[in-house]
Parts: C-alpha cells; sequence; structure tokens
C-alpha cells in the first residue's frame, strides 16, 4: 500500500513567523516518519502529538488548555503520542520509528506540534500551534 501525506491549513503564527509543519519523510512501516516545523519562535518548547484522532478546527482552542494561547490558534491533534523539545532554533522535528507490522500498513494518523514561546527562565509566552499533518503508514 502507498505511503501518503497531507495537510490541513496553516493554525496560527508566533513571533517567528508562520508554524509550518511538513512531512521530510512518508511513513513507511520499518522506517522512520520525520516531521518538522518550521517558523517556530527564536525560544520555545515543539510538543509533537501524534493520534489516530483528529479534532476538528475550533473544538479545542489553545487559550481552552493553556493560559497563554493565541486567539485561533487550536489543538488538533488527540494526544495519544506526546514528545516535547526544547529549541533555539526555530525549528523542531519528530522522528517516529514505524514498526513492521502488517496491520499497520493503510492505517491514517495525524500529527501536530503545539508551539510554546519561552522567555530565558522558560516562563511561558504564547502557545501557539502549527498546522497538523493526516498521514497514511505505507507497506512494501
Amino acid at each position: 500500500a502507498p505511503s501518503a501525506s497531507g495537510a490541513t491549513p496553516t493554525c496560527c503564527a508566533s513571533s517567528g513567523g508562520a508554524n509550518t509543519l511538513v512531512a521530510d519523510t512518508l511513513p513507511w512501516v520499518d522506517s522512520v516518519y520525520r516531521g518538522t516545523a518550521t517558523g517556530l519562535p527564536a525560544m520555545a518548547i515543539a510538543v509533537s502529538l501524534v493520534s489516530f484522532t483528529p479534532i476538528a478546527q475550533g473544538a479545542l482552542p489553545d487559550a481552552s488548555v493553556l493560559a497563554e494561547g493565541v486567539p485561533g490558534c487550536d489543538v488538533l491533534v488527540f494526544p495519544e503520542i506526546v514528545v516535547a523539545e526544547l529549541t533555539n532554533t526555530g525549528t523542531a522535528s519528530l522522528d517516529l520509528f514505524l514498526p513492521n507490522t502488517p496491520p499497520l500498513t493503510g492505517v491514517t494518523f495525524y500529527h501536530q506540534m503545539v508551539v510554546i514561546e519561552v522567555d530565558p527562565q522558560l516562563a511561558f509566552l504564547a502557545v501557539t500551534a502549527t498546522n497538523s499533518l493526516q498521514l497514511v503508514a505505507g507497506g512494501f
């Protein structure tokens, strides 16, 4: 089965620009899927959310999760797998190994990063988010 990737529109911008998530590699079983976000703030905690369950635009605003949430920014992926990364480069990435499990082939899953802009003492300044990706695990 072929591997595939599609994106929702960009959720919102941060002080670094448009928070944009792209699939650097397609999700194939027995290999590593890599998603990279760019346009992030100069200093941020990027929280990757991976799930089999999407959340509709507008159903879970960032501001309902954390007080620093920016209006118009939404969580678009149910947090089943959560990976956090501190970054000061304006970019963040997730490497996710997909095991060689036949039932995984053809399964749709979702990836998004919630971006927490922090100051040098790691105090939260603003919470924004990237677009989300809809991915289909491919098999050989």
